[in-house]
């Protein structure tokens, strides 16, 4: 399978020969108790041989011209959106517009309730991607809500409860909409050491009825010994 699937997002661009981009480093304008952080950026890929259907490669040239803003309100939360315009050089691939927008409440994404570290965090995005469904690129719109709870049980264990929903609407496909809650415990075994042990039951569904629902359960181990490397080790068993 050719890597063209990484086009689903601007910042996760494929290693393909002729890639060249130029990013701002971003501007922030303070308007009273708002901070605004916006940024631009440009990226051109050659000879990228993409789906244009099922089973079909086409040789194009992509020119993309993207916006980021941030907003921050103080510690109460903050919202971003991120609009861009994709040009293909090929007749196969249609110019797309595509932008995505999200937000959370509080500082650091969540706000303290009763010792309970919340976090609410809806997105939405419409964009072009390679889907496994259509083996093609195919535009999708997205719509998610992240709700989580965070304890801290002692100054080493915590435990967390949440839930995540997402409805994706695509190009010549199905409906699709998923529901999972999750429960977690972490433990610090030391500075640099951290395990955990998570619990997820979820559930799948399309408009062609066709549902699957699963239980998992997954155990991780993280060893950060320094700044710049991280380690990460996860075994896990789910059930459909």
């Amino acid at each position: 399978m050719p890597s063209d699937s990484s086009l689903s997002r601007s910042n996760s661009a494929p290693r393909i020969s002729g890639q060249s981009g130029l990013n701002s480093s971003g501007t922030t304008l303070n308007l009273g108790p708002l901070a605004v952080q916006s940024g631009a950026y440009y990226r051109y890929l050659s000879n990228a041989n993409l789906r244009s259907r099922p089973g079909s490669l086409s040789e194009t040239s992509l020119n993309e011209i993207g916006l980021t803003f941030k907003g921050e309100l103080g510690n109460k939360g903050s919202l971003y959106y991120s609009p861009r315009w994709s040009s293909y050089s090929s007749d196969a691939f249609g110019d797309r517009f595509s932008h995505e927008f999200g937000g959370n409440i509080g500082d650091d994404g969540t706000i303290n309730v009763g010792g309970w570290d919340i976090g609410f965090s809806p997105s939405y995005s419409q964009q072009h991607r390679i889907l496994t469904e259509t083996a093609q690129l195919t535009e999708t719109e997205n719509l998610g809500l992240g709700v989580n709870a965070r304890y801290q049980i002692n100054s080493a264990t915590s435990f967390g409860l949440g839930s995540n929903y997402n409805l994706q609407d695509a190009e010549r496909f199905n409906t699709q909409e998923s529901l999972s809650y999750h429960a977690y415990i972490s433990r610090e075994l030391g500075a640099d050491l951290s395990t955990s042990l998570t619990f997820t039951k979820g559930s799948q569904n399309t408009n062609t009825n066709f549902d699957a629902d699963y239980d998992q359960l997954s155990a991780s181990v993280n060893y950060q010994p320094s700044q710049f490397l991280y380690f990460s080790a996860s075994l896990g068993q789910q059930e459909r």
